[in-house]
This record gives C-alpha cells, structure tokens and sequence, in this order.
C-alpha cells in the first residue's frame, strides 16, 4: 500500500514540476521577447521607433505639427508673394500711365501726375519695407539698388522715346548730379533721400507723366533712406 501510494505521489510531482517546467518555458520565452523590444515603441501604422528611455510605455500616435521655424518660413513666403505682386502692379500701373499723351493732361496735368505718382510712391514704398523689415543692412542695399534701377530707367526712357539733352535737359543734369552725390559716403542718408525726393517732384513739374514709372521707383526707393539705421 505503501508502495503504491508512493508511486502516485511521484506521478503526481512528475506532473508539477512537468507543469513548472511549462510555465518556466512561458515565463523564459516573454521575457526573451520583452529584451527584444526594449528600447522600441510601436507607431503609427506600425511602424518602429527607437526611444532613448527603454522603460517608456507605448503612446497613441500623435498627429504631425508645424513648429514655429515652418511656420515664419511659409508666413515669410506668403509675405514675399503677395509684396511682390503689389510692387508689380504699381510698376505696371505707372508704365500704363506714361503712354498718356500728354495733351489730354494739359488742363490739370501736374495735379494728375503728383496724384497718381504719389499714390503709387506708397503703394511700392509700403512692401519694399516689408520685404527689409528684419535687416537694415538689406534695406539700405534696397534704397541703392533701386535708386540705380531708376537712373537707368531714366537713361533708357530718355534715350529711346525722347532727347536726354533736348527737351530734358534740366532733369538729366539733376539726375546725372544726384547719382554721383549717391556714392560720397560722407554725406547723410537723409540728406540723399531729400535730394532724391526734390530730383523726383522737379521731374515730375517738368515731363508730367513721361518718366512715371522713373520717378516712382526713385521716390520708393528714396523713403527707404528714412528707415535706415544708424551704426
């Protein structure tokens, strides 16, 4: 009797320790698979990712953000865009506005020319400092670039549909003498926009609406020397 009961008992262990056995393997096996994926978290449509905190837990996927760098960068595009078109479409409103024989101004023609340029002095002046508001130095290459853009629109203007030395002589002389004042630089900022803005107004009383689009870019261009700072 003995005998047999100790026979079942040992089946009995065999079982247990066969059943521990198991749940060693089972055991032994999850945590082969936790190593394996320790230092990863499973993401979107799952993918893997490596995560430097190997005790992180597993995060829903979060949706993907503009951060402030991409956000200024396409706010500065839009900024960029929408500055140009204006500056072009003043551009292109005062070449339009030259080929309007001068006759059919004659009654109130100053008044009409100062009006219109004016205008569209402000409408170019505004984006050309929006365009240069983060840097100075750019604003003041602005001012210069645009200055020499208009003496050479001068010189083409008066070259090819009229005399530079007949019938515009007051105003080449005033030009040629401004733009060589534009390169001494020991005179003052303000005192070559003033020259600039006094060159513009003198050509505009005497070609009216001729050289629009020269006077335009050369009175924007003058303001710009308003804005710029002192080193």
């Amino acid at each position: 009797m003995d005998r047999f009961i100790t026979k079942t008992d040992r089946s009995v262990e065999k079982i247990y320790e066969k059943a521990d056995q198991e749940k060693d393997l089972k055991t032994r096996w999850k945590a082969e698979e936790t190593l394996k994926d320790r230092g990863y978290k499973r993401g979107f449509m799952g993918q893997w990712t490596k995560v430097e905190n190997e005790e992180s837990q597993y995060t829903e996927p979060r949706h993907q953000t503009l951060n402030d760098d991409q956000v200024s960068f396409r706010f500065k595009v839009i900024i960029f865009v929408v500055c140009a078109l204006v500056i072009s479409y003043s551009a292109h409103s005062m070449y339009t506005f030259m080929y309007i024989e001068p006759y059919k101004l004659i009654n109130n023609g100053i008044e009409i020319s100062l009006k219109s340029i004016a205008k569209n002095t402000l409408i170019m002046a505004v984006p050309l400092f929006l365009l240069t508001f983060w840097s100075p130095l750019i604003r003041n290459i602005a001012a210069y670039i645009g200055i020499i853009l208009s003496i050479g629109l001068y010189i083409y203007f008066a070259t090819t549909k009229y005399s530079i030395m007949g019938e515009f002589t007051i105003t080449s002389l005033l030009v040629f003498a401004s733009s060589v004042i534009l390169f001494i630089p020991k005179i003052n900022h303000n005192f070559k926009a003033i020259l600039f803005i006094a060159v513009s107004l003198v050509g505009i009383l005497l070609t009216l609406n001729q050289l629009a689009l020269v006077w335009t870019v050369m009175l924007s261009s003058s303001l710009m020397f308003f804005f710029k700072s002192e080193k």
